[in-house]
């Protein structure tokens, strides 16, 4: 990858390319919320969620190119990349820079690239997560 990565605040305007980002297979299972994401669905969290103080946001681009999004919601910290530019350091280089401090992270205990992200970032493993996957 030769474009420049960086980042700003996510705006109302950026939630289609978003729901196309997390209604990604491998983004789906990584998430507590497996189900695909609605249009109805998504346009409603970012117009609630951009108005809270307790929330930001960021989109994560290459160049001119959005390839993810960065959210920090009440503390409580999570990435998503683009399929095709996982594996590359975009998440460190964009979450290091961030004030992550008093921050936790919610991660799947299948989701190794998440864990040793957050242990490359100085998180500690804090708690177990359950979860009941069908029946």
């Amino acid at each position: 990858m030769n474009e420049e990565i960086w980042k700003r605040k996510i705006t109302l305007k950026d939630r289609n390319w978003i729901l196309k980002l997390i209604n990604e297979k491998e983004i789906r299972q990584n998430s507590f919320t497996t189900r695909e994401i609605s249009k109805e669905e998504n346009d409603k969290y970012w117009k609630k969620k951009l108005k809270r103080r307790d929330f930001e946001a960021f989109a994560i681009f290459s160049g001119e190119i959005p390839i993810g999004i960065i959210r920090i919601d009440k503390k409580i910290v999570s990435i998503a990349v683009s399929k095709n530019l996982r594996k590359k350091g975009i998440a460190f280089a964009t979450l290091s820079p961030l004030n992550l401090k008093g921050c936790t992270a919610e991660i799947k205990p299948k989701n190794i690239a998440s864990i040793k992200l957050c242990k490359k970032l100085g998180f500690k493993e804090k708690k177990i997560v359950f979860e009941k996957t069908k029946g």
